[in-house]
């Protein structure tokens, strides 16, 4: 018998666990490849289709990043990630960065004045979303914003 009741749970696992400390690529935590990609690209919003294995833009879907989506997703050809996925039709990734350097010039002003007295590094804001959509059409999606050092991104 199929089980919805961990969707729920599930897609706020999967979005906290893509921007965590914890998922490491390569040399770099994968949140320090965003950044690196949103910088470089231009590109604020990466979407990713799992089931369709599509990512969007592809500025933004270099191989550390794709990597890591096919390890915390373990799909696109690589096994089933857990029971529930009898039930899930279809998975989107989406992950909005938040550089520094982004917003209005008063925002940047007070980012500048907060590194000058406190010393850190100035933050970025990443807001990832899982939605899954499951075979009765019902959607679920959890959203977890989290702030991080953009120390990566240099002066």
């Amino acid at each position: 018998m199929s089980t919805y009741r961990h969707l729920k749970s599930n897609a706020h696992n999967q979005a906290q666990g893509f921007i965590s400390l914890l998922n490491w690529q390569g040399n770099l935590h994968v949140i320090d490849h965003l950044m690196l990609a949103a910088r470089d690209s231009g590109a604020r919003r990466l979407v990713a289709d799992i089931e369709a294995a599509r990512v969007e833009p592809l500025a933004m879907a270099t191989p550390p990043i794709l990597e890591s989506i096919r390890r915390n997703f373990r799909t696109w050809g690589l096994g089933t990630a857990s029971a529930e996925d009898s039930v899930v039709r279809s998975t989107q990734l989406i992950v909005d960065v938040q550089l520094p350097q982004d917003g209005s010039t008063l925002a940047r002003a007070i980012a500048r004045i907060r590194v000058a007295v406190t010393g850190h590094d100035p933050r970025a804001r990443l807001t990832c979303t899982v939605t899954y959509e499951d075979d009765r059409g019902r959607s679920v999606s959890k959203t977890v914003v989290r702030e991080y050092s953009a120390g990566i991104l240099g002066g």
